[in-house]
């Protein structure tokens, strides 16, 4: 889709910035300038691009940790102390995402309030 971003419906524009910023966080050539034009356009637009962007990113790492976290509920006895550090690791380092951009939209509002969550529970049988 080569089409500028003011072409857009509201809607394809949303499924561009979603996908623009998955392939923003793997660094992917080009999709920082894509990212930045489509943020520059929502604020020439007087909409708030960093609120939706954070919308975007919560709801990627809680697919992301749900995944994780499912991957290791079915595994159960499957995988070795060793397999299930390792992903209880991935799971803290996509929630600490997840918490930002969260304080990204609560901007001082919210105080973060500490919930045990199931990799915490397996980060603390293993380590």
């Amino acid at each position: 889709m080569n089409r500028k971003p003011f072409t857009y419906t509201f809607g394809e524009l949303i499924d561009r910035l979603s996908i623009v910023s998955k392939k923003d966080l793997f660094e992917l050539k080009g999709a920082r300038d894509e990212l930045n034009l489509i943020m520059k356009w929502l604020e020439d637009k007087g909409m708030n691009p960093y609120l939706l962007l954070s919308i975007i990113r919560i709801t990627q790492a809680n697919a992301a940790i749900w995944e994780m976290e499912h991957e290791i509920r079915i595994a159960d006895e499957q995988f070795n102390d060793a397999e299930v550090g390792k992903r209880a690791r991935m799971i803290r380092k996509e929630n600490i995402t997840r918490i930002r951009y969260r304080n990204e939209l609560d901007k001082g509002v919210h105080v973060e309030e500490k919930v045990k969550h199931l990799s915490e529970e397996i980060y603390d049988k293993y380590y």
